[in-house]
């Protein structure tokens, strides 16, 4: 009776293991190619390109767990490795920053640093909606910090009076006698500048420049009245970051 006992046991039990191994067998099954592949090869958040099926779920907004593939992949690794700072040593990037209600009139910060060593090329700002009710409709771009601390430093009174992308440049005014440089709105730390006059031999001086000081500073704004009410819009820096 005891070994009938024992017997029927260790069916049961072996009848148990044989179920659980049928049910891992499935799950696993189901999570192929793409979320078993993701997990075998990327435990670690270290994603490699080694399924196309993974990088379409992972890499491209599709989804790993339902097999929802996302847009097709067509690169190599090599071309992949343009986008690793740390491979290329220096990468040209492009940071936007939305202004998603009116400014306050004061110097306000974005909440974003500048990478530690970066250099600004460019600075530009799209108004998607204009500013009507300020008594002064034009706006500073800049920078908060230790090192080149100037808060029209990138841009200086751009006018977001209409909509559309804005550029800080100099402006070159035709006189009777010859054509000079008569405003600025690109800042000190992209440009240097001198107004000129309507003469032959005082045509001005304008410049632009990449900015190297401002590498972990904070971008800020400041709108040029603080009654502004409509103004909504986007900053785009462009600069160059450079690997540590």
């Amino acid at each position: 009776m005891k070994r009938n006992s024992f017997l029927l046991n260790g069916i049961r039990a072996l009848s148990v293991l044989l179920v659980l191994a049928l049910v891992g067998n499935l799950f696993f099954w189901k999570m192929e190619p793409a979320e078993a592949a993701w997990r075998e090869n990327a435990p670690f958040g270290n994603i490699e390109v080694f399924n196309t099926a993974v990088l379409k779920a992972i890499v491209l907004g599709g989804d790993p767990y339902n097999g929802t593939d996302g847009t097709a992949l067509n690169v190599t690794g090599t071309e992949l490795n343009t986008l690793d700072l740390s491979a290329m040593g220096a990468l040209v990037k492009m940071k936007t920053i939305a202004i998603s209600s009116a400014p306050t009139g004061s110097e306000q910060d974005t909440l974003w640093d500048l990478p530690a060593k970066a250099f600004v090329i460019d600075v530009f700002i799209d108004v998607t909606t204009a500013e009507a009710t300020g008594a002064t409709k034009t706006i500073d771009i800049g920078t908060n910090g230790s090192g080149s601390n100037d808060p029209d430093g990138f841009a200086d009174a751009i006018d977001v009076s209409s909509t559309g992308l804005k550029v800080a440049r100099g402006t070159v005014t035709a006189g009777s006698s010859t054509k000079y440089f008569s405003a600025n709105t690109r800042g000190e730390l992209l440009s240097d500048y001198q107004a000129g006059t309507d003469a032959d031999t005082d045509e001005g001086l304008y410049r632009e420049k990449i900015d190297v000081t401002s590498g972990a500073e904070s971008v800020t704004f400041t709108a040029g009245s603080a009654d502004w009410v409509e103004f909504r819009g986007s900053i785009y820096i462009l600069y160059i970051e450079l690997s540590s």
